[in-house]
């Protein structure tokens, strides 16, 4: 974890001089050929300014045996305080946050067969008077739609496989 003094793609420096192919390349590299993954972030999007350019060139990464060990670790960018750097903040605790996950959209749902289907009947069901809150209801039933889905056509997809 630290100044890597390096991007690795063009997201990662929207302002300032345009990203080149030869710069990001090396850093890339250095990754893949290490079997390293970056750590999740939250917080800032960015760990560098001169104040005419915004950067993310700080970061950590893990390699697979980490992953394994610790999948809940995740780095918090920090408000740069006096420095051109945002610090990065890692919690090590052993124990996951409970609260509720985010729902993801998993894109291999769109091409199962019943997908239409299961997005339409969940969207039918109307709820409140509220318009805003029907929206809010009918996206939530599409949400356990999904979840229903995939549990039932893609949970335990390896012993499928084998």
């Amino acid at each position: 974890m630290g100044d890597y003094n390096a991007i690795r793609a063009g997201e990662d420096r929207p302002i300032g001089s345009p990203v080149q192919e030869s710069e990001i390349r090396d850093f890339n590299d250095f990754i893949e050929h290490n079997n390293l993954t970056e750590i999740r972030t939250t917080g800032r999007n960015f760990t560098w300014t001169n104040e005419h350019a915004y950067s993310r060139i700080d970061r950590a990464l893990e390699n697979a045996e980490w992953m394994m060990q610790m999948p809940h670790l995740e780095v918090r960018v920090m408000d740069p305080g006096c420095s051109d750097h945002s610090p990065l903040c890692m919690n090590f605790e052993d124990t996951e946050d409970k609260g509720p996950r985010p729902f993801k959209f998993l894109n291999h749902l769109s091409e199962h067969k019943e997908f239409l289907v299961k997005v339409k009947e969940a969207w039918r069901k109307r709820n409140e008077r509220n318009i805003m809150k029907d929206v809010w209801c009918r996206l939530k039933q599409v949400k356990q739609a999904m979840k229903s889905l995939n549990r039932a056509e893609y949970n335990a997809i390896w012993d499928k496989i084998q």
